[in-house]
């Protein structure tokens, strides 16, 4: 279940991210507190590993903060959320994919001349990619 709804919110994510560069915050803060229910309901688990999760997100969006907005602060937010929705293991994996494609993709753009350093990248189809990279080898 968890993996089929993150693969969802990260498509449309990443689909929004490449047309706007911006992250639709209504349909991420439903699907955070879903999330969170889902949880501690359903999976029996406590307000400790609810707070293990946000870890990764919270630090993210701290990063954004510190850095002026090189980081969106709409890829703190997905990873807020995949984190509640997975935990905080697998978001860190998923974390560790999303970087790998994403550093990989500038490698090879850079390589062929079509990206400067200063540009920026819509990361959410690369978390997209992750989340199916981590259903995959998981």
């Amino acid at each position: 279940m968890e993996k089929i709804v993150l693969l969802f919110l990260c498509g449309i994510g990443a689909i929004r991210d490449i047309k706007t560069r911006t992250v639709w915050i209504p349909l991420w803060a439903a699907a955070a507190m879903a999330g969170a229910v889902w949880n501690v309901v359903w999976r029996g688990r406590d307000l400790y590993w609810i707070a293990l999760s946000v870890l990764v997100g919270l630090a993210l969006i701290a990063l954004s903060g510190m850095m002026g907005g090189q980081i969106g602060m709409g890829d703190g937010v997905a990873f807020l959320v995949i984190g509640l929705w997975s935990g905080v293991s697998t978001s860190l994996t998923i974390l560790w994919y999303s970087l790998l494609f994403c550093g990989a993709w500038i490698f090879l753009r850079r390589i062929q001349r079509k990206i400067k350093p200063s540009d920026s990248v819509p990361f959410l189809p690369f978390v997209f990619l992750g989340v199916a990279a981590q259903w995959i080898w998981s």
